[in-house]
């Protein structure tokens, strides 16, 4: 029995302090057996819920961006005849000096879909609309709206010429179309080109 109980003592070796390489950031074990195994840190992201009672010592109150704030478009009209807007924009439209990311240079992919997510700013180029909290689409605001019309034809100018999101470019669809029905803008129809050939009466008419 006692030969028994030495041979299962020596089985075990116990762990020198000479077997242990210890190595910035992480750790260890020489070569030789041991009875210490390696231990790894898991973490997992965890929600702060902010406490409301009495005994909390810190208040986790979460800051909107002030980008997003609910500006009326009455305080956008004056910005955009004020010196801070000439300052910014200069003589350009607001969307000329703006330069889109396009991912792995593909040119052909249409504007996102919206730059705003869950109450903030979801990107870091903002289209021309959203990064600027001051410009507000509204039917009122037509010095806005009038830079998002082709000075030629008339027409809305695409999203991918203009780089604002496909959120944003609806909004200045439906802000146009109510300045149209409203009459604050002019309404150029277009010129309708006829074949007269196709009215002029044929030899099988007459006859």
């Amino acid at each position: 029995m006692l030969r028994c109980f030495r041979s299962s003592i020596s089985a075990v070796r116990v762990l020198q302090p000479s077997s242990v390489i210890h190595h910035p950031g992480h750790l260890q074990t020489s070569s030789k057996p041991s009875l210490v195994t390696k231990r790894y840190v898991f973490t997992t992201p965890k929600m702060l819920i902010p406490d409301t009672s009495a005994n909390s010592g810190t208040q986790f109150a979460e800051e909107g961006d002030p980008r997003l704030r609910d500006i009326p478009v009455e305080i956008s009209m004056k910005y955009m005849e004020s010196a801070a807007y000439q300052e910014t924009y200069g003589e350009a439209k607001v969307w000329e000096l703006y330069r889109r990311n396009y991912a792995n240079g593909r040119t052909y992919q249409p504007t996102r879909k919206n730059c705003i997510r869950g109450g903030k700013i979801a990107n870091g180029n903002p289209c021309p609309i959203c990064r600027d909290e001051y410009l507000v689409v509204d039917h009122q605001n037509l010095k806005l709206l009038n830079q998002f019309v082709s000075d030629y034809s008339g027409e809305i100018l695409t999203s991918k010429k203009t780089g604002v999101c496909q959120h944003q470019w609806m909004k200045i669809r439906v802000e146009l179309q109510k300045a149209k029905d409203k009459g604050l803008l002019k309404i150029d129809y277009p010129f309708v080109s006829y074949d007269y050939d196709k009215y002029r009466p044929t030899k099988q008419s007459i006859a």
